[in-house]
């Protein structure tokens, strides 16, 4: 019951992803810029219909990483796994539940990067709305910086739930 809130979130964030990204041709162009330079500038230019395809495989494969690392993490041997107090939380009567709890972590943890492609979904097509096309530079720095925040909070609260003992 516990993992359920979380498959449920990341659930609904990916299929609000993928609705973003299908949705989108009618607000854009045929062809348009989908990378920039680090002033904003354009760099690398799509279809609408290979953006669809290179976003939603990026967006997912990311996603899809983290989940299948969060599922097969229970099958690592110990010696593999690095945490604070490892020998309290992997003894055989806690380990299961140690795992649970990192497959639980996983699944939130990829609500972030999935949040993140959506946001730099709409800012992609933000920045093709402007004239001239870019993007702007506080506008990546905050999605990026939200993100690696996002990030390290996660990792804090992680590494920190490992460091008590019960």
């Amino acid at each position: 019951m516990k993992t359920f809130l979380p498959v449920f979130i990341l659930a609904n964030l990916y299929l609000l992803f993928l609705i973003c990204v299908f949705m989108s041709p009618a607000f854009l162009p045929e062809r348009f810029a989908t990378s920039f330079n680090i002033s904003g500038e354009p760099e690398c230019w799509m279809s609408r219909f290979s953006y669809m395809m290179y976003t939603s495989a990026m967006g997912s494969g990311g996603v899809f990483v983290i989940v299948i690392f969060g599922l097969i993490s229970r099958y690592i041997p110990d010696k593999w796994i690095s945490l604070p107090q490892r020998e309290y939380w992997l003894a055989s009567e806690r380990r299961a539940e140690t795992m649970g709890y990192i497959f639980r972590q996983m699944i939130w943890f990829a609500c972030l990067p999935t949040c993140f492609f959506i946001a730099l979904h709409f800012s992609t097509i933000h920045a093709n709305k402007l004239n001239p096309i870019h993007l702007p530079q506080s506008e990546f720095f905050t999605l990026l910086g939200s993100f690696l925040a996002g990030t390290l909070i996660w990792s804090v609260l992680f590494l920190l739930h490992f460091r008590r003992s019960n």
